[in-house]
């Protein structure tokens, strides 16, 4: 007799309860997706469209093809190229990564919102 496969919404939540993540609001945060989106994914009511499965996938490391196929490892490993090169850290960087890492979903992404509005270059006032 054959087994009976795993639904993309069972793989889902296998993967998250192996991450930990111990709610829909968490695992709506670290995805970047709706929390109704998150809960529907879940519950089987609907399967993520491309967009939610890239965000999905890229957030949580999870393999495309485990969840919509269940082949494969569940995870991706990222390997580092041969041509990395370990440069280190100032105390600054150190000390914000050490905060950074305290931080909630939502705090790191208001943190780097901001962090984005810094990065971005100025208009040129003498053009025009």
């Amino acid at each position: 007799m054959k087994k009976a496969q795993m639904c993309i919404s069972e793989r889902l939540k296998k993967a998250i309860e192996l991450k930990k993540i111990s709610s829909i609001k968490e695992f709506a945060e670290i995805s970047d997706l709706p929390y109704r989106t998150a809960q529907s994914y879940l519950n089987g009511d609907r399967e993520p469209n491309v967009s939610g499965l890239t965000k999905i996938c890229t957030h949580l490391g999870i393999n495309l093809n485990w969840l919509l196929l269940g082949t494969g490892d569940i995870f991706v490993e990222y390997e580092e190229p041969n041509h990395a090169v370990d440069i280190p850290l100032s105390d600054d960087k150190k000390q914000l990564i050490d905060v950074f890492d305290d931080l909630t979903p939502e705090q790191r992404r208001a943190i780097l919102e901001v962090g984005r509005v810094f990065t971005q270059s100025k208009p040129n006032k003498e053009a025009g």
